[in-house]
């Protein structure tokens, strides 16, 4: 299976499409290509115009529902990859990945 097509799998596993442009909420640059590094900004849940989890775990979201979250923050990224650049010309490796939640 090639990476997209395990990209459109876990997408429609998630219910999601990852497809179209990926908002930002702010003024800044999601994506940055420089030399052989790709670096992405922080993501949220969002796909489209809409935030699908909000809320603090434990409270009004559950942890199954921040799992969730967590998995369309990785998709977004994903996304902004698949948008970005040729996945043909990726190595099998992500250098560094960092995730915090608030």
């Amino acid at each position: 299976m090639s990476r997209r097509e395990l990209f459109n799998q876990v997408a429609s596993e998630l219910g999601y499409d990852f497809s179209g442009e990926i908002k930002v909420g702010g003024n800044y640059v999601p994506i940055l290509k420089h030399e052989n590094l790709i670096y992405i900004s922080g993501q949220i849940p969002r796909v489209g115009d809409k935030v699908v989890i909000q809320g603090a775990v434990g409270g009004a979201v559950t942890l199954e529902d921040a799992q969730k979250a967590a998995k369309v923050c990785v998709m977004r990224a994903l996304a902004l990859v698949n948008q970005s650049v040729d996945w043909t010309q990726l190595k099998e490796y992500c250098v560094f990945l960092f995730m915090f939640s608030q």
